[in-house]
C-alpha cells in the first residue's frame, strides 16, 4: 500500500489544474472570452484549447475520485470484501453531504428572491429539482428538460459520481474475486465509448448520461490495483509519466483539429483522456512528486476543489452581471476573470474551513 501522505500532493495539483479549466470553461460560456480575445491577440485557436477543456477537467476528477475511493477502501479494509458498506456510506455521506447541503440552501433562497441567473424555468419544479439533487438523477432531469442555472447545473456530476459509489461497496461485497471486480471495472470503461456512440444525436444525455462518465470513475478504481502492484525501475516511472503528460497535452491541444476526427468520430477521445491521465496517476504517485513553491496556489485550489466546484457558478453569475453592465470592455474582462477565481477561492476556503471539516469530523464520529 502507499503509505505516505506526501504522494497525495499530485492528486491536488492535477486536481487543482482541473478546476481552474472547469472555472475557465464556464467563465468564457457566460463572458465568451475567445471571440472578445480574437482580434487583439490573434491566437484564438489556443485560448479555445484553454478556455473550453472544462469538459477535460471533470474527466480528470473522475479518474482522480475512483482511484482514491479505491486506495482508502484498500487501506482502511485491506481487502474489497472486507468492506464495512454502514462505515463505507457514512464517510461518504460525511464527505459530500455537508457542503452539498450549505450549496442547496443558498441556491434554494436565490431561487426564492428571483434573483436572476438563479431562477428555475417555469416549466421545472422547486421540489422536482430537489429531489433530483438528492437522489443523484439531476443528468436525467436535465436531459428531460431544460439546462438547470449555472449553480445548480454543475450538480449533475455529482449525481453520476454518486450513483457509482451506491454501487461500488455492493459490488465489492457481492463480487469477492478480484479478477471478477476487476474484469466489471473494465467492462464499465468498455461501455463508456459505445454508450457514447449509441447515444449521438442526443447531445444532453450522450455527454451527461451514468455510462457516458463511468468509465472515467472506473478507470480510476482500476489505477488505484495497478498502483499498489507496480514494481518498476524509477527511470522507466519517469519514461511512463512523460509519455502520459505528453499525450494529454496532444489530445488537449490538437482536440478541434482534424488530425483527431476518427478518434472523436467514435468517441474514444474521452477514454484517451482518462488513459492518459491514469498514466499520470500511476507513475506520479510512485515516485512521489512534489511541487516547487511557486505551484503551490494549484495544489492549494486542488485541496479545495469540491467546494469550488459546488460554489463557483454563483460567484460567477455575480461577476458576470456586474461585468455585463460595463458593455463587455476588453481592457476589463482579465480584471473580472481574476476576480472571479480570487472570489471562488476564497469562498471555497471558508465552506471548506467551516462547514465541511467540522462537519465532516462530527458526522464520522
Amino acid at each position: 500500500m502507499l503509505a505516505n501522505n506526501k504522494r497525495f500532493e499530485i492528486l491536488d495539483f492535477l486536481k487543482g489544474i482541473s478546476i481552474i479549466l472547469i472555472v475557465l470553461t464556464h467563465i468564457d460560456v457566460t463572458m465568451q472570452l475567445v471571440d472578445l480575445y480574437r482580434e487583439p491577440l490573434g491566437f484564438n485557436y489556443w485560448l479555445k484549447v484553454l478556455y473550453r477543456s472544462g469538459y477535460e477537467g471533470l474527466r480528470v476528477f473522475f479518474v482522480i475520485s475512483g482511484f482514491i475511493i479505491t486506495y482508502t477502501t484498500l487501506k482502511r479494509w485491506k481487502s474489497l470484501d472486507k468492506i464495512n458498506v454502514r462505515k463505507f456510506f457514512r464517510y461518504r455521506f460525511a464527505r459530500v453531504a455537508p457542503a452539498l447541503l450549505f450549496i442547496v440552501i443558498v441556491l434554494s433562497l436565490l431561487h426564492s428572491f428571483k434573483i436572476q441567473g438563479h431562477v428555475l424555468p417555469d416549466e421545472l419544479s422547486f421540489f422536482r429539482t430537489l429531489f433530483a439533487i438528492f437522489t443523484f438523477h439531476v443528468n436525467c432531469l436535465e436531459s428531460e428538460s431544460l439546462y438547470l442555472p449555472g449553480g445548480w447545473g454543475v450538480l449533475w456530476s455529482l449525481s453520476v459520481e454518486e450513483v457509482f459509489y451506491l454501487l461500488f461497496p455492493l459490488l465489492c461485497l457481492k463480487v469477492r474475486n478480484k479478477k471478477y471486480f476487476i474484469s466489471i471495472l473494465i467492462l464499465v470503461f468498455i461501455l463508456g465509448p459505445i454508450t457514447r456512440y449509441r447515444l449521438d444525436g442526443f447531445s444532453v444525455w450522450q455527454a451527461k448520461s451514468y455510462l457516458s462518465n463511468m468509465d472515467s470513475i472506473a478507470l480510476g478504481c482500476l489505477t488505484a490495483f495497478l498502483t499498489n502492484g507496480l514494481n518498476i525501475g524509477k527511470k522507466k516511472l519517469y519514461s511512463l509519466v512523460f509519455f502520459g503528460v505528453s499525450s494529454l497535452i496532444l489530445l488537449l491541444c490538437f482536440k478541434h483539429s482534424d488530425s483527431l476526427s476518427f478518434i472523436r468520430k467514435y468517441f474514444l477521445y474521452e477514454s484517451l483522456i482518462s488513459i492518459s491521465m491514469a498514466i499520470i496517476l500511476i507513475t506520479s504517485v510512485r515516485l512521489e512528486l512534489g511541487f516547487r513553491i511557486i505551484l503551490y496556489p494549484i495544489v492549494w485550489f486542488g485541496k479545495i476543489c469540491y467546494e469550488v466546484y459546488l460554489s463557483h457558478m454563483i460567484i460567477l453569475v455575480f461577476v458576470v452581471d456586474h461585468y455585463r453592465s460595463n458593455g463587455y470592455e476588453n481592457i476589463y474582462a482579465l480584471y473580472y476573470l481574476i476576480t472571479i477565481f480570487v472570489l471562488s477561492g476564497l469562498v471555497g476556503f471558508l465552506i471548506e474551513r467551516f462547514i465541511s471539516i467540522p462537519l465532516n469530523k462530527r458526522l464520522r464520529g
